[in-house]
């Protein structure tokens, strides 16, 4: 049976973002042919699981650049107002019935080439651009400029579309466009977060609907699933659902059985195997056996979670499961999907599956921005369809030539990226004094910098308490034999004593612990004091700070004139590594197995952050300095792989040439007749 559900109003979140609780609102209903409004139920938190990113500092820029907007033109007439449509009564009003019934509705004409080249992008021209039955909206635009690869993606007739948006390149500003180019098409901007969708709200024309993939899939939940819908998913509320339904288990089964389901969730998969394991054993250590029970129990919780009468709770992740299953037809006749490389299955999933219902697509995205794979995020911007045209925005007003002169050596070097990107802003010098940006790979080379700052004048992007200052506190109490108050798993579980603790940071040169291990070694007792200022001290703005902290992680969709790097991005040896081992090509699908292309995109990431001036670290600086050996390495290395490659190729057509001449020796003796 499918899920089906009445529509309710919802709260705009997604998968990537900070759960926090919202004012009480009694629930409404809406039709989705209108705006929601931006409340959240009242009695459950906007679901999420990372910090919210900010919206790209690249639109001001962008803006300054030409004159103000002006309004959109209000949208033709439709024939009513969008539904949900589940299972088989999907096919009953689709968006495309809708819109021939629609006399101003715009036929998107023929599929387009899969990849649209130079010279037709340079032919097209807003004046007598037919897009089908309709022509494109030239007054909504008339106000802004926009760069020839812009227009080229505005005016693109393709069904689906991609835009190739590399950093500060303005997708934001070309998306706008491409939907005031389309008045008559009900548009719903897919976002990433919240944040990205409320911003929308304010950027994008009135026939433009900004949801996330959750706030769609809390829509259709009833009174009572709602009810259900937990914020805060942990084993020990799952062992709890478990006993509901008759199943006694200790925390740790519960705990392997939650991370089955999460991966699971993720997944395009139709019920929890084995294959959504991989955590459970790495994690916690799960054997086959183990995983096999859980497994079975993981069905018996998914069936439980599904039964709309059903007393055991509801994660956020599950009802987007659930919502997808039901293959929904939104209702929408195009979908604009942003931040696409950074998409789980399931939402990637949701989106290709509105191609049944006649919906066209616009894919917005940078491949090398993806940076959350190890939180089970695919990049919907590899393994496109044969059919989207793919048209890349590589002009960034964010930042200079200097720049972006770092940014594309870190992706043509190692990562074989062939587009150029081209910087249009301004370099400028490094200002000793002036407040700038540090950005570290991980948490405990930033509470390094504050901590010879005490806290003053320190912004964390994102508030402080969410860069683990606990953990500084907790290897001190490993170290003053205080086991029993240590909150942090990670030291609670793996070390007994503080000499085991240094060893390992020693021998597994984890840049994290090593910090630790010197900032106790360094102020020993007055941790607690320090800890205590470093939150005390905490600059609440970035305006007011002298110095911003943040990750590569919380810095992705956020700029500032001046970043430093922290000498904690290692990552560019490595990858020389594997280039000479494998060679330039086999090199790139070794990075991803292992890694490491995360890894470079992190960088490529804070890199462009950027504004003005970037402060590169150690190994960035060394790695420029050493590129024409690195050449001849690779070089060397493409050159032995060849020759072992057409050796194999040799050795193999000697062994298919005996083959063939052993067969065709047994055929002339079995043919030949025998003489007398």
């Amino acid at each position: 049976m499918p899920f089906v559900l009445p529509a309710v109003k919802s709260p705009s979140t997604n998968e990537g973002e900070q759960r926090r609780p919202t004012p009480a609102a009694s629930p409404r209903s809406f039709s989705f042919f209108a705006r929601p409004p931006a409340a959240a139920p009242a009695n459950v938190a906007p679901p999420s699981n990372t910090t919210p990113t900010a919206p790209s500092g690249e639109q001001p820029r962008e803006s300054t650049a030409a004159p103000a907007r002006q309004p959109a033109p209000k949208p033709a007439a439709v024939s009513g107002p969008p539904r949900f449509s589940f299972g088989s009564a999907r096919t009953a009003a689709t968006p495309v019935q809708a819109a021939q019934q629609t006399p101003q509705a715009a036929s998107f004409g023929t599929a387009a080439t899969p990849r649209a080249t130079a010279t037709a992008r340079a032919a097209a021209s807003a004046k007598g651009f037919s897009f089908g039955s309709t022509s494109l909206r030239p007054a909504a635009q008339a106000a802004r400029t926009y760069t020839d690869q812009q227009r080229a993606i505005i005016e693109a007739q393709a069904d689906i579309v991609v835009a190739e948006a590399y950093a500060g390149t303005g997708k934001t500003t070309t998306a706008v466009g491409f939907t005031e180019a389309r008045p008559d098409l009900r548009t719903l901007y897919l976002a990433f977060n919240r944040a990205n969708a409320k911003a929308a709200q304010g950027r994008f024309p009135s026939h433009v609907t900004s949801m996330t993939t959750h706030a769609l899939a809390y829509s259709v939940l009833t009174q009572d699933q709602r009810s259900r819908v937990e914020n805060i998913w942990k084993p020990a509320t799952m062992r709890k659902d478990m006993a509901v339904i008759g199943l006694d288990v200790r925390y740790r089964e519960a705990a392997i059985t939650q991370r089955i389901l999460a991966s699971f969730f993720a997944s395009r998969d139709a019920e929890p195997t084995a294959a959504h394991a991989d955590e459970a054993r790495k994690v916690l250590n799960a054997q086959d056996f183990t995983v096999e029970q859980c497994v079975r129990y993981a069905n018996r919780v998914w069936g439980a979670m599904k039964d709309k009468s059903g007393r055991i709770t509801i994660p956020h992740d599950a009802y987007l499961k659930m919502f997808v299953q039901s293959k929904p037809n939104l209702g929408y006749q195009m979908l604009v999907f942003d931040e696409a490389q950074d998409a789980n299955p399931i939402t990637a999933q949701l989106v290709e599956l509105q191609r049944e219902f006649g919906t066209k697509l616009l894919y917005l995205g940078d491949r090398h921005q993806s940076i959350y794979a190890f939180r089970g995020a695919t990049n919907a911007m590899e393994g496109l369809p044969a059919n989207a045209t793919v048209l890349p925005l590589t002009q960034s007003w964010r930042f200079g030539p200097k720049t972006a002169g770092i940014a594309n050596q870190i992706l043509s070097e190692l990562k074989g990226e062939t587009n150029q990107i081209e910087g249009l802003g301004s370099d400028a010098p490094w200002r000793e004094g002036a407040p700038y940006a540090l950005l570290s790979r991980s948490n405990a080379e930033l509470i390094k910098q504050a901590v010879a700052r005490r806290g003053r004048g320190v912004h964390w992007v994102g508030g402080i308490e969410g860069y683990k200052v606990h953990i500084l506190e907790d290897a001190w109490r490993l170290r003053s034999n205080q086991r029993t108050d240590i909150r942090e798993p990670f030291i609670r579980d793996n070390f007994t004593s503080w000499q085991e603790f240094e060893d390992y940071g020693e021998e597994t040169k984890d840049p994290e612990v090593k910090i630790l291990v010197e900032l106790v070694d360094q102020y020993r007792h007055e941790i607690p004091q320090l800890v205590a200022e470093l939150r005390a001290n905490e600059e609440k703005s970035d305006k007011f700070a002298d110095l911003v902290v943040a990750t590569g992680h919380k810095a992705k969709g956020l700029e500032w004139d001046q970043v430093k790097l922290a000498d904690d991005f290692t990552v560019l040896e490595k990858a020389e590594q594997s280039m000479a081992d494998f060679g330039r090509i086999g090199a790139q699908e070794a990075m991803r197995d292992d890694g490491t292309d995360q890894e470079l995109n992190l960088l490529y990431v804070a890199v462009t952050r950027a504004m003005k001036s970037c402060q590169l670290n150690t190994e960035t600086l060394a790695w420029i300095a050493d590129l024409p050996a690195h050449r001849q390495r690779r070089d060397e290395a493409d050159m032995r792989v060849a020759a072992a490659a057409r050796q194999r190729l040799g050795a193999e057509a000697v062994r298919v040439r005996r083959e063939i001449l052993e067969v065709t020796d047994n055929a002339f003796i079995h043919l030949t007749p025998p003489r007398f």
